[in-house]
């Protein structure tokens, strides 16, 4: 009886190690998912309008710049050429020059447009800007304004170059004749909508805009 104990035992050793030898032969092995290393830099691609302020909103975009944060290790990429719609040449769209106040420009012309802000009576440019024409039709916001008095003076021409910041042929040079006031006690956000448009006729009968000889037209960047 004790040698059919010992019999039983052994037997039942025997299958149970059989069994289990058989589950691990045939286990299913679920496949590992490697840690990510902490070096490896996360990229975050940034809305066009909302970097710097400086390009418009395309389908396509011809130029990525990336800056890598040097804490954290993320990348973030921006269109930085863009020229199918609007290129800013010289400042800052979204902090123009550090005050409260916007200005949007419409290009309603058949030509494409250069617009250059600056300060009333003066040459030296804050702010221009590439604007493409009616097909597209652009309006550009500028924002962070100072108050005070300010010119627009634009250029119509063909045939941009985003490169060399110069038109393929020009065929005008032109300031609105008034000038324009933002409030420099008031704290209290103002807006300007000034409209690009091609003349035709007589321009005396258009008091909007005159005129300007090449060389009396401001540099589009300092």
């Amino acid at each position: 009886m004790a040698m059919f104990g010992k019999l039983f035992f052994v037997c039942f050793i025997l299958i149970t190690m059989t069994l289990a030898t058989g589950c691990i032969q045939n286990k299913v092995l679920l496949p590992s998912v490697a840690p990510i290393p902490t070096d490896t830099p996360m990229v975050i691609l940034t809305p066009v309008d909302n970097v710097a302020g400086n390009q418009g909103s395309s389908s396509t975009c011809e130029k990525m710049d990336c800056d890598i944060a040097p804490t954290t290790g993320y990348v973030t990429c921006h269109c930085s050429s863009i020229p199918n719609n609007f290129q800013v040449i010289f400042g800052t769209r979204n902090n123009v020059n550090g005050g409260e106040h916007q200005l949007i420009i419409s290009n309603d012309a058949e030509s494409d447009a250069v617009a250059v802000l600056t300060s009333k009576g003066k040459k030296d440019p804050i702010f221009t800007i590439f604007i493409a024409n009616q097909e597209i039709h652009q309006m550009v916001t500028l924002s962070g304004i100072k108050g005070g008095s300010y010119d627009l003076y634009y250029i119509l021409g063909n045939s941009w170059n985003s490169e060399s910041k110069k038109f393929g042929s020009v065929s005008s040079y032109k300031r609105f004749i008034d000038s324009f006031d933002y409030p420099t006690t008031i704290k209290l956000k103002s807006t300007w909508t000034l409209y690009i448009a091609d003349l035709t006729g007589d321009e005396s009968n258009n008091p909007k805009t005159t005129r300007v000889e090449e060389n009396n037209f401001p540099k589009l960047y300092l």
